[in-house]
């Protein structure tokens, strides 16, 4: 279920969707479009596209899945956002739903990870916690990492498992 929760921000939050399937990035565009507290500022299909819109529009947020068109995946595109434009907050969006998947995206510099499949239920309390600088990911993937932890530090997913 979608809530819509009232930011503190006096502007809308400007965000960038960088997905390589259409239908996600209009389910997010729907998605932000009910929030009201957001304004789509780019989507992007590649992390070159990414970049380029990144630095044109200098978005708040950029919403990443980790499995892109092209060469560069979300992971190492959220690195490079790190380094190049530190002061955007990365939330990386994937169907992978496993601890190491999330790990590896908080590694990367991702102030949040999210589930594609609990999009709808989590988003908006997603961008909420990364825009006040918090680390995000759902109850269920908290409960996942701290398992993983203690069976033994999780191994963070790598650009050989995508």
């Amino acid at each position: 279920m979608l809530t819509v929760s009232p930011m503190a921000h006096s502007k809308p939050v400007r965000v960038v969707i960088v997905d390589d399937h259409p239908g996600i990035r209009q389910g997010l565009r729907a998605m932000l479009e009910l929030c009201g507290d957001y304004a789509l500022c780019g989507e992007a299909e590649s992390a070159a596209q990414a970049l380029d819109i990144i630095a044109s529009e200098k978005p708040d947020v950029a919403i990443v899945d980790i499995s892109l068109k092209g060469s560069m995946h979300g992971l190492e595109l959220t690195r490079q956002l790190k380094s190049l434009h530190p002061e955007v907050s990365v939330l990386v969006l994937s169907l992978h739903g496993e601890a190491e998947f999330a790990d590896g995206a908080i590694a990367a510099g991702a102030s949040g990870y999210l589930s594609k499949s609990e999009a709808g239920e989590f988003l908006p309390d997603a961008l909420q916690a990364i825009l006040g600088g918090e680390t995000y990911a759902t109850p269920e993937m908290q409960v996942k990492l701290a398992k993983a932890k203690q069976a033994g530090a999780p191994r963070a997913a790598d650009d050989n498992d995508l």
